[in-house]
């Protein structure tokens, strides 16, 4: 497992960013009216690879994302809803890790009664 920064930043929680961001380059294409062919074709890449990018069988490399973006006309990738999310849910299980499975059944009582 790689460390980051901040240790809690381990590879499963970097995956779950990616996936987030391969979600948002799908969710461009379509909203744009393109094909996953003629995506690729404007991105100048392999239209096997992007398929499995935007299903998240395949991680991006920076200069297929970048040609991606631009094909697309994305400026950025917007992630903060999905950054909270994901950073909350990480956050969770990390702190409930080694805890018995009573303890967590208990917590997430009390959780879904607020």
């Amino acid at each position: 497992m790689k460390k980051y920064k901040n240790a809690a930043y381990d590879d499963e929680y970097i995956d779950l960013l990616i996936y987030n961001i391969n979600k948002k380059i799908k969710e461009a294409r379509i909203n744009k009216g393109y094909s996953i062919n003629q995506l690729a074709q404007e991105a100048n890449i392999n239209q096997a690879q992007l398929s499995k990018i935007e299903n998240g069988y395949s991680k991006p490399s920076l200069q297929s994302l970048i040609k991606i973006m631009l094909a697309l006309d994305m400026s950025s990738i917007c992630l903060t809803e999905e950054y909270a999310n994901i950073e909350y849910k990480h956050r969770f299980m990390n702190a409930v890790k080694d805890l018995k499975p009573e303890t967590i059944e208990s917590m997430l009582k009390l959780i879904e009664s607020l």
